[in-house]
């Protein structure tokens, strides 16, 4: 799960504390790390894209329609976005291999450079003085960000079909719940949710351009006190 998905830690941790303890204290330990677990962020993001938006998806689109879902504007789009990013980061001075090696860290089945001829350029020395946090962020936001304009421009009906469609057809990290629900649970320092998400995105729109400038829709969903639904 590459640290991504907290169950196997929190199973394997709960297994050792009950080790050495009685039944009674073994019992309350794992219902408390069952519970910590239950209500994480990743919990929370996988349970409403998996299982509540994903029926309401399959439910509302007939199979033709979720295939464009999964493979057509919405993905083409946000693939660009991804490939386009690592091309920029490779650029600046990046390896190649410390790319595609941060999109598979933050949870993409590949690198944003795996399928392009750039793989194994080594241009420049910058790796080492980039933030892998930063390359991490460019490479998730970057994504995010083009969903949300798919989503305030029509190309996505609902929020629903962003996060199912990115599951599906982009394999999106499972633990984000897709390239919408992540916005909710977004953490940056001591924020959370769209306030977090428009923070950071702040941040790297001052630091790499106005490639990661905010959508108005997060702005309107601020205002109103609302979440991605």
């Amino acid at each position: 799960t590459r640290g991504l998905l907290p169950a196997p830690e929190r199973i394997l941790a709960v297994a050792g504390d009950t080790m050495a303890v009685d039944f009674d204290t073994a019992c309350r330990i794992e219902s408390r790390g069952f519970a910590k677990l239950a209500t994480s962020r990743e919990a929370k993001n996988i349970i409403t894209s998996t299982f509540f938006q994903m029926a309401k998806v399959k439910k509302e689109l007939d199979p033709s329609e979720l295939a464009e879902l999964t493979d057509g504007v919405f993905t083409s789009r946000v693939s660009n976005a991804y490939s386009d990013e690592g091309s920029l980061l490779l650029n600046e001075g990046v390896s190649s291999v410390l790319i595609d090696a941060m999109g598979k860290q933050v949870g993409m089945p590949a690198g944003p450079l795996s399928t392009q001829s750039a793989v194994g350029q080594e241009s420049g020395c910058q790796s080492d003085e980039i933030l892998q946090t930063d390359i991490k962020d460019r490479l998730l936001v970057r994504q995010v960000i083009e969903s949300l304009k798919c989503l305030q421009e029509g190309v996505l009906r609902s929020v629903a079909e962003g996060n199912v469609g990115s599951l599906l057809g982009l394999r999106a990290p499972t633990w984000t719940g897709g390239f919408l629900q992540v916005v909710n649970t977004w953490e940056n320092g001591e924020q959370i949710g769209l306030e977090a998400f428009a923070s950071r995105a702040a941040e790297l729109e001052e630091a790499y351009g106005e490639r990661f400038a905010l959508p108005s829709i997060v702005k309107q969903k601020m205002q109103n006190g609302e979440f991605f639904v």
